[in-house]
């Protein structure tokens, strides 16, 4: 299990966080941005557009 912990990481964590990094992209705008991001879904969803909900949805 943790060899597939470890692919996993390698494969995708590391790649992520390092491209996050090189962009001087703090933790904090990543939770802002999906907060923001699934208030917009929220008021899709209440007005009847489900597909543009879920993609708001989808990019959180």
């Amino acid at each position: 299990m943790n060899k597939i912990k470890d692919m996993g990481r390698k494969v995708f964590v590391r790649p992520v966080v390092s491209f996050l990094v090189a962009l001087n992209i703090h933790p904090n705008i990543i939770t802002m941005s999906s907060l923001v991001l699934a208030v917009i879904a929220f008021f899709f969803y209440k007005s009847g557009i489900f597909w543009a909900g879920g993609i708001f949805l989808f990019l959180c």
